[in-house]
Parts: structure tokens; C-alpha cells; sequence
């Protein structure tokens, strides 16, 4: 009798154990049980990596990797939005995403047009950025031979100081489209500038002697470069880095690093050439007879430039001063309302410059 007890107290003892180590299993493979580490992708599709490099008051270089995942948790965009405002604050989210193969592309292109073009002229290589020098006071009277008393006091009341444009058949581009981009990116809301890229998804045509550059099936890959760059550029928050971002990305001409590749220049050009067309378009008050062909011209000057400069000044309501200087003197046409933002174009026959009026 006592051996058949202990006989079932060991069975039971066997079964005790075996329950324990089986739901000691169990527990140890349940999912909500397991412990995963969750590796954040840089933003972008398919692992591209924006890198920002600025330089701070103190002339010191900062770099940051802007880095997020659709998939990573509250606490770990937390962290990684507390480590980028450390760095550079920006304004979020972005709308338009990097496309490496895209940019390659748009490269390409652009190189293209600039090799059969303003890097088959041999010029010093100050002359070779599209944007020049600053000059203010009395080497902008002297530039412009402007001499008269009379004239100088008019003048200063108008423009005191201009930058050199380099010169070729875009450069009334040149210096209208830098002036715009700086009230895009510098004075627009975000709302506003988000705003102005949506209403203007215009086509990226362009001809190099009657040659088409870029295929209608990829000018709005042209097109989402152009506003993810612009884009990119308006995301940081500091307005002064911003302002000089933009200088140093439009006036390169070939490629200086990995963030200015020498193209910003060439796909603003291409744009406003096509948004001059969509202008003229709308103006009801022109002449039909006008060429509109010579506006995808890369290179090449309009004989009727005035007509695209109202057009311009009414379709995206800015104030327009355009100051014609002759021999020692000089006529002001104005174009679109004085309450609106300003652009100041300067032009002696054949080229124009960008006008500054200093506070």
C-alpha cells in the first residue's frame, strides 16, 4: 500500500514539473513577451540621406543627418527631432521626397546644356558664376555713368546698389528669377509657398538650337527636382542660413560638394521661362501676335521683353522697376501695384542686372 502511495506522489510530482516547464515556454514565445530593435531609415525613399552643411556666426561647420522612419515609435522621433532642432531648427514636414535616380537625371541634363553653352566661352572665373559681385554707392554710379546731381539723388531714391548678373540670353532670367526665389523662400509663408508650387505645375520645356532638352514624359520629373530643392531650401528655419543657402546654390556653376551641384541655376531658368509663357498666356491685353516659341529658347533674349515683364508683374503680383539707363541718364517703368513685393531689374541695352534698394 505504501508503495502504490509513493507510486501516484511521483507521477503527480512529474506532472508538476512538466506544466511549469511548459507554460514557462509558452510564455517565453508569446509576441507581446519579445523585445525588438527597431533600426531608423534616413528619410527619402529607399534609404537617401539628406545632409545639411552650414556655417554658424563663429565660422564653425555643422552637420546633421535629417533621419525618420514611418515606423518608428513616438519616443524615437522625439529623440530624433530634439537632435536636429540642436543643429539647425527646420520647418516640418516635408511634401517632396529625394530621388537619387531623378537627381542623377536632372544632372545630366543640366551639364548638358551648360556644356553647349556658357562653359564653351572662355571667360575669367569670376565671370563664370551666374551670380556676380555686390557693388553699392558710387561703383553703382560709376557702372551705370550716371554723373548729373539731379540724377543721383533720383536714383538713390529708386536703387542704391546692384549685383552683377553674368552675362548671356538668360540673364534677365537670371536676375528676375533670384529676385522671386528670394521672396519665395525668404518672405512667403509656408502656406503662400506651398500655394505658388501647386498652382504652378507647369511644363519644363526648353530647346538648345531648336533641339528639345527634356522629353515631355520626364519634365515632371524636372519639375518635382526643382520644388524638392526649393523645398529643402525653405525647410530651414534660420532665415540668414537660408539667404546665403540660396545665393551659394544659384550662383555655382559647376558642382562644389554634395550639396551644391552647380544645377539650381538651370532648372530656375527653365522654370521661369515656361511660367513666363503661362503669364503672357493669361495676359489678355496683348498682342496674339506675340512669338511665344522664343521663350524655350535657352540662351536666347525676347526683342519684346516688356510684355513678358507685365505679364509677369500682373500673373504673380509683384511691383516691378525696371530702370533703363541711357548714356548718362536713365527712364523708370514701373509694372504692377506698389503695394506688392518688389523686384528691381537694371538693364543697359543688351543685359540686365539685379537692383538693391538698401534700408
Amino acid at each position: 500500500m505504501t508503495q502504490l502511495l509513493y507510486y501516484f506522489v511521483g507521477i503527480i510530482v512529474v506532472f508538476l514539473i512538466v506544466f511549469i516547464l511548459v507554460k514557462k515556454y509558452c510564455k517565453s514565445n508569446n509576441p507581446e513577451n519579445q523585445h525588438y530593435n527597431f533600426e531608423l531609415e534616413p528619410i527619402g525613399p529607399k534609404g537617401y540621406q539628406t545632409e545639411i552643411q552650414i556655417q554658424n556666426n563663429n565660422e564653425a561647420h555643422c552637420k546633421i543627418n535629417i533621419i525618420s522612419d514611418q515606423m518608428s515609435s513616438n519616443r524615437q522621433m522625439s529623440s530624433i527631432n530634439s537632435k536636429i532642432q540642436q543643429s539647425i531648427q527646420l520647418n516640418t514636414p516635408s511634401h517632396f521626397k529625394a530621388d537619387t535616380q531623378r537627381n542623377k537625371f536632372v544632372q545630366d541634363t543640366i551639364n548638358y546644356l551648360y556644356d553647349n553653352s556658357c562653359r564653351k566661352r572662355n571667360v575669367g572665373n569670376n565671370f563664370k558664376y551666374f551670380l556676380g559681385e555686390y557693388y553699392q554707392s558710387s561703383d553703382f554710379l560709376q557702372q551705370y555713368n550716371v554723373k548729373k546731381l539731379v540724377s543721383k539723388q533720383q536714383l538713390k531714391q529708386i536703387c542704391t546698389a546692384y549685383r552683377a548678373v553674368r552675362g548671356d540670353g538668360n540673364c534677365f532670367y537670371t536676375a528676375f528669377g533670384f529676385q522671386f526665389l528670394e521672396i519665395l523662400l525668404l518672405k512667403y509663408t509656408n502656406d503662400q509657398f506651398y500655394k505658388f508650387l501647386n498652382e504652378n505645375q507647369i511644363p519644363f520645356q526648353i530647346k538648345l538650337q531648336n533641339e528639345n532638352i527634356i522629353d515631355e514624359s520626364n519634365q515632371q520629373a524636372f519639375r518635382n527636382e526643382f520644388f524638392y530643392r526649393l523645398e529643402r531650401l525653405k525647410l530651414i528655419q534660420d532665415i540668414n542660413i537660408r539667404k546665403q543657402r540660396l545665393f551659394e546654390e544659384f550662383r555655382a556653376y559647376e558642382k562644389e560638394n554634395e550639396q551644391i551641384d552647380g544645377c539650381l541655376y538651370g532648372l530656375t531658368t527653365i522654370f521661369f521661362r515656361n511660367l513666363a509663357n503661362k503669364a503672357v498666356e493669361l495676359n489678355q491685353l496683348i498682342n496674339h501676335n506675340f512669338d511665344s516659341q522664343i521663350l524655350f529658347q535657352w540662351e536666347v533674349e525676347c526683342n519684346d521683353n516688356e510684355i513678358v515683364i507685365s505679364s509677369l508683374a500682373n500673373f504673380l503680383k509683384l511691383f516691378i522697376q525696371l530702370i533703363f539707363f541711357t548714356n548718362s541718364d536713365f527712364i523708370v517703368n514701373k509694372y504692377g501695384m506698389e503695394d506688392d513685393q518688389k523686384i528691381i531689374l537694371l538693364i543697359k541695352p543688351g543685359h540686365y542686372n539685379i537692383g538693391i534698394k538698401e534700408d
